[in-house]
C-alpha cells in the first residue's frame, strides 16, 4: 500500500515537471537595441556689439608733401565713427592746436588720417631742421625791452620785416643834405626814419624768457628767423653800428629773397671794395 502512494507520488511530480517543461518560454526574453544619445542643441549667443564713439580726425585736404608747414588750407576735421577698442586716438590729430603751423616730415596722401608722426612740432629742433631750404640759415635774434611786443602777437610761422633806424646829419651849416652822413640812431628827432632792409622773413621759434627772470634783464626772448647768407651779413654788418628794428611784415607771403625793396647798390652794401672784403682769396696778410 505504502509503496503504491510512492509511485503515484513520483507520477504526481513526474507530471508536473512535464507540465512545467513544455509551459515554460524556450527564449530568453528579447534585448532591446541600445538607444541612440540625443543630440544637445548648441545655442551659439551672437558677439557683442562693439563700442564705438564718434571722433573729429583732421584729413589732408589735398596731397601734402614733405617740409611743408601746415596751414588751414591743407586740412580739415572729419568726424567719423570708431571702435573705442581698437582705434588708438593718441595716433591722429585730433585737434587743430596739435597741427597749425606744424611740419610735415613725410608726403601725405589726400584724404588720409594725418597721423601725429607724419608731422613736426614747431618747438622741437627736428622742424627747424624740416623748414630750412637749400642756403637758408637759423638767424637768431635776442629781444629787447622796446620789441618785447613781439612774443606776445606773433606766433611761429609769421612773418617779420627788418628795418634799419637812421638820420642823417649835415657836417657844418652849409654843408648841403648830399654831403650829410648817415647816423643811427640819429640825433635829430625830425629826420629820423626807418628803411626797410629785409622783407618777409619766417620765424621759426619763438623764447620766452624765464619768467621768474626780472623784466629790467637785457635780454626778454629770443625769435629765431629763416635768412639767407647774404642776408645775415647785412643784418649782422648793421648791428654793430646802428640799431635794427623788426616789425610784423607787410607782406602775406615769405620771399626768398628778403632784399627785393633794396637797390642794386644797397643791396651789397656794407661790402667795400677793400681787399680783404674782396671775393678773391688773400695770398698773404700784413701786420702794421
Amino acid at each position: 500500500m505504502k509503496n503504491n502512494k510512492l509511485i503515484i507520488l513520483y507520477i504526481i511530480m513526474l507530471l508536473i515537471g512535464l507540465a512545467l517543461l513544455f509551459t515554460s518560454p524556450s527564449d530568453s526574453p528579447p534585448v532591446e537595441p541600445p538607444t541612440q544619445p540625443r543630440e544637445v542643441e548648441v545655442i551659439v549667443a551672437p558677439p557683442p556689439k562693439p563700442v564705438t564713439e564718434m571722433v573729429n580726425v583732421a584729413v589732408a585736404k589735398t596731397d601734402i608733401s614733405s617740409n611743408t608747414i601746415l596751414k588751414a588750407k591743407d586740412y580739415y576735421f572729419k568726424t567719423i565713427e570708431v571702435n573705442i577698442d581698437t582705434f588708438d586716438k593718441a595716433k591722429y590729430v585730433l585737434d587743430a592746436g596739435e597741427i597749425e603751423n606744424y611740419a610735415t616730415k613725410n608726403n601725405i596722401q589726400k584724404e588720409s588720417l594725418i597721423q601725429k608722426n607724419l608731422i613736426a612740432s614747431p618747438y622741437s629742433e627736428e622742424y627747424r631742421t624740416l623748414t630750412l631750404k637749400k642756403g637758408e640759415f637759423i638767424f637768431p635774434v635776442e629781444i629787447a625791452k622796446a620789441d618785447i611786443y613781439l612774443l606776445k602777437n606773433l606766433h611761429i610761422g609769421d612773418l617779420i620785416d627788418i628795418y634799419v633806424l637812421y638820420g642823417l646829419e649835415k657836417q657844418g651849416v652849409e654843408a648841403s643834405i648830399d654831403n650829410a652822413n648817415v647816423v643811427s640812431p640819429s640825433r635829430n628827432f625830425s629826420n629820423t626814419t626807418i628803411k626797410p632792409i629785409i622783407a618777409g622773413k619766417k620765424i621759426l621759434y619763438i623764447e620766452n624768457a624765464d619768467t621768474n627772470s626780472s623784466y629790467d634783464s637785457q635780454r626778454l626772448g629770443r625769435i629765431d628767423l629763416v635768412l639767407t647768407n647774404e642776408e645775415i651779413k647785412l643784418v649782422r654788418t648793421l648791428m654793430t653800428n646802428s640799431i635794427v628794428m623788426l616789425y610784423p611784415s607787410t607782406f602775406n607771403e615769405s620771399f626768398d629773397k628778403g632784399l627785393f625793396l633794396l637797390a642794386d647798390k644797397e643791396k651789397t652794401w656794407p661790402e667795400s671794395k677793400q681787399q680783404i672784403f674782396n671775393r678773391k682769396p688773400i695770398s698773404r696778410l700784413r701786420g702794421n
